[in-house]
């Protein structure tokens, strides 16, 4: 398992977490329903990259299995 600061300095793991940021800093209100929708998914799937120390070649994975949880 990585310590802290080997997962802080993690390039992919900090541009995930940075795109993400910057995403979820958009004003709410105008995110179109389709837009909610995705933006849940792209958090849900970040958690799931986290969880793994942001190992790349899975994010499709993450993505997918983020969907299945929104979805329900």
């Amino acid at each position: 398992m990585k310590t802290r600061s080997e997962s802080e300095n993690n390039p992919v793991g900090n541009a995930i977490l940075m795109e993400w940021q910057e995403h979820r800093s958009e004003e709410r209100g105008s995110l179109s329903g389709n837009d909610d929708f995705q933006q849940r998914i792209a958090e849900a799937a970040f958690y799931h990259a986290k969880r793994r120390n942001f190992e790349p070649g899975h994010d499709w994975a993450d993505w997918f299995k983020g969907e299945a949880e929104i979805k329900g």
